[in-house]
């Protein structure tokens, strides 16, 4: 969703893999409807309100397309603008207020699309508020930790090993620490073994076990957001393997990742 500046940091503690990410610049959308009205016709209905939207929370909807549901969406950032708008919409716009400074603030435009209650994309309205976001986000990138399924829970199990939630606990706390961030994101994902379905069932339960566990080990439980992939967003496939060497060889594929921010 921003042009951010690209940074990372990598290390390895018992199957965890942590690593800093850049998001994608945002689209400026083109369909925004726009009205044409003479300056001496504004009244009271045409000043736009905005909302305070934590920076966080419209970086987590970046990086959320393809994952995130419109009750989560909604989580992040609220009910939308438009009193009209009802959960069949395709998309909805908000109004957000962009600090400018300790006192002023810029009111942007900001549309969020669905397909199939999915959320597949973000934008900004005008220019210069998708400029101004990426000013904001650069001072607070969000990180990413990738810990292996395989690792945390046993093959086809949900349950959380006695060690698996040590280390979780320990990593997410250590990481928390060092960068200040309350706002996280759980995303489940499984591999290609057994139906989509199951599969996508499974990534959730791990995802809320994940969860669970953080919430156990001290988060705050308003902060924490989940969503399990299911088999979708694939890091490797492996044609032609079987048995044991095709559930090795999909190993990466069985992952959660926890994505959160410096800011609150």
């Amino acid at each position: 969703m921003k042009n951010l500046k690209k940074w990372s940091a990598v290390f390895s503690v018992a199957g965890l893999t942590v690593a800093g990410i850049s998001l994608a610049t945002t689209v400026v959308a083109d369909d925004f409807a726009n009205v044409e009205v003479p300056a001496s016709g504004l009244n009271e209905r045409f000043q736009r309100y905005g909302a305070v939207v934590p920076v966080n929370s419209l970086q987590l909807v970046g990086y959320g397309a393809g994952k995130l549901t419109k009750q989560d969406v909604t989580e992040l950032l609220g009910v939308p603008n438009d009193s009209l708008a009802t959960e069949q919409d395709n998309s909805w716009q908000y109004n957000v207020n962009l600090p400018l400074n300790d006192e002023d603030y810029l009111v942007c435009q900001y549309q969020v699309s669905f397909t199939q209650q999915i959320l597949v994309s973000s934008e900004w309205r005008r220019p210069q508020c998708n400029r101004l976001f990426s000013e904001l986000s650069q001072h607070a990138p969000p990180q990413i930790l990738s810990f292996s399924a395989d690792f945390l829970f046993e093959f086809d199990s949900y349950a959380l090993s006695s060690q698996g939630r040590r280390e979780l606990q320990q990593a997410v706390q250590d990481a928390q620490a060092s960068l200040g961030g309350r706002s996280v994101l759980v995303t489940g994902h499984a591999d290609q073994i057994g139906s989509a379905e199951y599969n996508m069932h499974l990534s959730e339960q791990r995802a809320k076990a994940v969860v669970e566990a953080l919430i156990q080990g001290g988060g705050n439980p308003e902060k924490i957001t989940y969503v399990g992939r299911g088999e979708n967003d694939s890091i490797v496939s492996c044609p032609g393997l079987v048995g044991v060497s095709l559930k090795e060889c999909l190993a990466p594929n069985r992952r959660v990742d926890i994505l959160f921010n410096r800011n609150t």
